[in-house]
């Protein structure tokens, strides 16, 4: 896996006069955007600041994506991100003439094709698999058909089902752990941290704990800043505490 970094800074000035020369009527909007940027190690995808502007009920700022999307638009919006209306405060954002937009954007990458091409073909060569017996045929005994369905379906194509992924994401992270098919576990990293909450963070946390999963590990991070004031006077978090000391460290040196 790869992480790219990249940030930008967006000093806005005037949006109380631009703000007041909207008229009274619904359909007046203005739409405001950052200079592109990205990172010259990873160019066929850069992002934008958007300031999303309509009178009396909508003062929005969002990210925006552009360029490939690999997780085939199942979560959140690319056009979108982040997507937060601020309308109710205002008065905050018009007390200074100029409005300071910070942003810092982290994505993982992996080369998929090289994986695939290299890693498995000497997997299977070397015969590693631990609990399989090579004789024209495999037989894999401690997962379920589903896993293993998908994890052969990724094989072939480079993504799986989404209604299989909803049902069986863990399972699916379990065996791309087991066989190292790290951009299926990426994948099913990802999804689980749309799932994130307080029911399933204590389970979350051992994956993290046992697996090595970093992009899981990010999201519990953001779900527990983001929820920091209840979830962490919860019974919760008091589990992940004692389950995982060292964990619940690290976190709470992120939040």
């Amino acid at each position: 896996m790869n992480t790219v970094v990249c940030r930008v800074k967006w000093d806005v000035e005037n949006l109380k006069n631009i703000w007041k020369s909207l008229d009274g009527y619904g359909s007046s909007s203005i739409l405001m955007t950052s200079k592109r940027f990205g990172n010259p190690n990873f160019t066929k995808v850069q992002w934008e600041l958007c300031i999303e502007m309509r009178r009396y009920h909508t003062f929005a700022i969002y990210l925006r994506q552009t360029g490939p999307n690999g997780m085939g638009g199942l979560f959140e919006n690319q056009d979108k991100l982040g997507y937060s209306n601020v309308a109710d405060i205002l008065e905050e954002i018009f007390e200074n003439n100029t409005l300071t937009l910070q942003c810092k954007v982290s994505a993982d990458w992996y080369a998929a094709i090289d994986n695939l091409k290299f890693t498995y073909r000497h997997m299977w060569e070397e015969e590693l698999f631990s609990d399989c017996v090579i004789k024209g045929e495999v037989t894999i005994i401690d997962f379920k058909p589903e896993a293993v369905q998908a994890m052969l379906e990724f094989f072939y194509t480079g993504e799986v089902n989404k209604d299989v992924l909803e049902k069986h994401v863990e399972a699916i992270f379990a065996i791309a752990h087991k066989y190292q098919v790290l951009p299926l576990k990426y994948e099913c990293e990802v999804f689980m941290t749309n799932l994130i909450d307080d029911e399933k963070i204590l389970k979350y946390c051992g994956m993290v704990h046992f697996y090595d999963a970093p992009t899981l590990e990010k999201g519990c991070k953001v779900y527990i800043q983001i929820n920091k004031e209840k979830f962490l006077k919860s019974k919760g978090w008091e589990e992940v505490e004692e389950v995982y000391p060292k964990l619940a460290i690290r976190i709470l040196k992120s939040v």
